[in-house]
């Protein structure tokens, strides 16, 4: 199999063998769904986990950022987060405390705490592997119905897409960069690890129209339009034209001869709202909301210079074709 997250088909194929159900669980396993939602009567427990395998810079702010990313999609409030660290043979304690003391500053700038996880050496891995479990509290009135989505709906993006692989790519291939891109533009996409976290997002989104949200991670913009379709169960057609992409990520992508849609996009939401004040409550905020499509037809559809192409399923994220 590729490297990476597994594709939709085979992942829905193995999550037809979890037979046991229990009434309490909301939500469960399925593909689109970033979150498993359980009922605690006037309250949702809401969490997510997630690993960082694509990263060497960062990775601890990285590994409570995407888990806490995708409790946000559900409109939670972030309580906490368990942290696991599998290190390599060879790892000393000052290298695990730079880990937790990158994690713990980002929890912290989150409010949120650092509960619990695990940590061990391991020959099992060859580098740094992090897996975080985040974890959030959610009234049961503010659940998302994501069962009203109509044709017809908005569909946005927050931010920028490719920024989460834009950061990593700036900070591991740094010096083989400095080829093609300035100082300056290199010292600005390290920075996009600051726009990573997507919980205030999600809180300028939430309304009583806002219908879906999920988290733009590995696989792209495109990986992401795909899994919404299969959660949503609707189809998705958006305008190539209309995505917002940075001139450092199209650098980037240009240089290393891969696919900014298909790149890692932490940091972007994915949005389907019938409200069309949306646009006008991100304005009062810092973070760019753009609309790039709607609810439509029974496919996953990209538009470009005005023909129409049925996105295919995510395949490997192409942040590993270059680390």
């Amino acid at each position: 199999m590729a490297t990476g997250k597994l594709e939709n088909e085979t992942l829905q194929d193995i999550l037809q063998s979890i037979s046991f159900h229990r009434k309490e669980v909301l939500v469960g396993a399925g593909v689109g769904l970033d979150t498993t939602q359980i009922d605690f009567g006037e309250k949702i427990c809401v969490l997510s986990t997630d690993p960082i395998t694509g990263a060497k810079e960062n990775i601890g702010s990285l590994a409570v950022d995407i888990s806490v990313n995708d409790t946000s999609t559900s409109g939670a409030e972030n309580i906490g987060v368990l942290l696991t660290i599998l290190a390599p043979e060879g790892t000393t304690p000052q290298d695990i405390r730079e880990i937790m003391a990158d994690a713990s500053k980002r929890a912290e700038e989150l409010e949120i705490e650092i509960i619990g996880g695990h940590t061990e050496i391991t020959d099992a891995v060859n580098r740094f592997v992090l897996s975080s479990t985040s974890i959030g509290i959610l009234d049961k009135k503010d659940q998302i119905p994501a069962d009203k989505i109509q044709e017809g709906d908005s569909v946005y993006v927050s931010k920028y897409i490719g920024i989460e692989g834009t950061a990593i790519l700036a900070h591991d291939k740094e010096e083989e960069l400095k080829n093609v891109m300035t100082q300056e533009e290199l010292d600005y996409a390290k920075g996009l690890l600051k726009w990573i976290s997507v919980q205030d997002d999600a809180k300028y989104a939430k309304n009583k129209d806002l219908s879906y949200m999920h988290d733009v991670t590995e696989g792209g913009l495109l990986g992401a339009v795909c899994e919404a379709y299969q959660g949503i169960k609707k189809g998705i057609e958006i305008v190539c034209e209309n995505v917002p992409v940075l001139e450092v990520t199209k650098k980037i992508c240009d240089y290393f001869n891969i696919k900014p849609f298909r790149l890692i996009s932490s940091g972007s939401m994915l949005i389907i709202s019938s409200d069309g004040s949306l646009e006008k409550k991100f304005e009062g905020s810092n973070i760019k909301l753009t609309k790039i499509g709607v609810v439509k037809g029974d496919e996953p559809i990209i538009i470009t210079d005005g023909v129409s192409e049925r996105i295919l399923p995510p395949y490997a994220d192409e942040l590993y074709k270059v680390i």
